[in-house]
């Protein structure tokens, strides 16, 4: 019998001992047999393992501290936005920013007016309490937007602005352009009833 030669050669071994024509060159017992199988199995399993094994690229940047900061309240979500490019500073690291902290239903933002090279500590500014838990806050082209079960905030360094309110629990998910968002209805706390696709306002533009 011709064995497939994609078998591994330590599984075609332990096959054709055991269907050998003579009977002294076959498994003597099925316990031998089935021994032979598990060693063949555990050497293939390894190769495999070793085989499928990614390379990691070694270390090519060490990120540096900027800053440290103690907070003053509980937070579970963070948000992080750029706010206007100050032209006279390099641009890829001195913009002004603003970073969104959330704890239930709490909601705070920190103005770095001078990005985050500033030694200046980041400005607290007034807290907000939205009408429900926050599921997540979600960072996009427009902004940082502050996602409920029911309602969808954009946030600002104003009062959060709300943007949409659902009339049942929902899942949301906001695209990555902030165009549009779906929303997936529950029928229960595990499961979602319908699909919806809903478009977001958008920015206005400058016209001459």
């Amino acid at each position: 019998m011709r064995i497939p030669a994609h078998i591994p050669t330590s599984l075609q071994t332990a096959i054709s001992t055991a269907l050998e024509k003579l009977k002294a060159r076959r498994f003597q017992s099925a316990a031998q047999m089935r021994a032979a199988l598990q060693s063949a199995a555990a050497q293939t399993f390894q190769v495999g393992a070793q085989n499928r094994t990614t390379p990691i690229a070694p270390l090519f940047y060490l990120p540096e501290i900027l800053r440290n900061e103690r907070l003053p309240a509980q937070s579970g979500q963070i948000g992080v936005v750029e706010t206007a490019t100050l032209p006279q500073y390099d641009r890829y690291v001195r913009r002004s920013a603003l970073i969104f902290l959330s704890h239930v239903e709490t909601l705070q933002a920190r103005s770095y007016p001078m990005g985050f090279v500033d030694r200046r500590s980041g400005k607290a500014l007034p807290i907000a309490t939205l009408a429900e838990p926050i599921r997540e806050l979600t960072v996009r082209s427009q902004g940082c937007f502050a996602v409920t079960e029911r309602s969808v905030y954009r946030l600002s360094e104003q009062a959060p602005q709300l943007i949409t309110r659902l009339h049942h629990p929902s899942r949301i998910a906001i695209e990555p352009q902030g165009r549009w968002m779906v929303v997936a209805t529950l029928r229960d706390q595990e499961s979602a009833k319908l699909l919806g696709f809903w478009t977001l306002p958008q920015p206005c533009c400058n016209r001459s």
